[in-house]
């Protein structure tokens, strides 16, 4: 905020004839499609119309599960796709909506990846529904050119060279996954990857409760992401984790 009311003064002062509105210049300094710079958008001053969304410093994972289990609040977490997208995005919202409808919004919150784009999109629906959000990412979304998603509350950033999973080339795993690990109550997945994947496979050795349910990520976006030449199953490596359990 202070940064775009800074530009507004400077422009003012150079007599430059076309200034950008306060709302046109706000968005130029929080969008970061397509940059790679680090700034997150952590309003420091919060009154009407602005947004009050809070981010941390990024932080290791047992910093930010003492946090958050610090909040007295049960955290039903969401898995899926993210940049892959959902071939069936009404089917999804569907099943989220069913799912979470059961549970007390003042006991639980919602929680997902922090990104809009993918199952982030089920931020929105958990908003309007009634449910307070909160979002865990790993720094890689720093530098990412995608978006947070305007619906999530808080996201605590996890100080992560990795998205998730494991550490690659090891059994180990990153301070991303541990993190959703140590703060949900319940895990939900809606199709997802490998990182999905093993997120569902120690949240069953550790006694967490999981639901999988299975998705086909978007044909259109998977061909276009996923290398050329590579045989795609579009329901994603979470399925074939489930699958080899039965």
């Amino acid at each position: 905020e202070f940064i775009a009311l800074a530009a507004k003064y400077i422009l003012t002062v150079l007599k430059y004839e076309s200034i950008p509105s306060d709302e046109e210049l706000f968005e130029l300094v929080v969008n970061r499609e397509g940059l790679k710079e680090r700034i997150l958008h952590t309003p420091l001053i919060k009154h009407e119309n602005v947004s009050t969304q809070e981010a941390t410093d990024p932080m290791k994972a047992d910093e930010i599960i003492e946090r958050i289990k610090g909040l007295g609040k049960k955290v039903y977490t969401i898995f899926g796709y993210s940049a892959l997208g959902y071939e069936d995005e009404m089917r999804l919202e569907s099943f989220v909506r069913k799912d979470i409808d059961v549970l007390s919004r003042d006991e639980y919150v919602i929680a997902i990846g922090a990104t809009e784009e993918g199952v982030g999109a089920m931020y929105k629906v958990a908003k309007d529904m009634g449910f307070a959000t909160i979002g865990i990412v790993s720094t890689q979304a720093l530098s990412y050119s995608g978006r947070f998603s305007d619906f999530v509350d808080s996201i605590y950033i996890v100080n992560d060279d990795f998205w998730g999973g494991f550490v690659p080339g090891t059994s180990k795993l990153t301070e991303t996954t541990k993190t959703f690990l140590g703060v949900s109550d319940f895990i939900s997945a809606y199709g997802g990857g490998k990182n999905t994947a093993v997120t569902l496979e120690f949240a069953k050795e550790l006694g967490i409760q999981t639901k999988f349910e299975e998705f086909d990520m978007s044909h259109t976006l998977a061909d276009k992401i996923i290398k050329h030449g590579e045989v795609l199953d579009y329901r994603g490596d979470a399925a074939k984790y489930v699958s080899s359990l039965i």
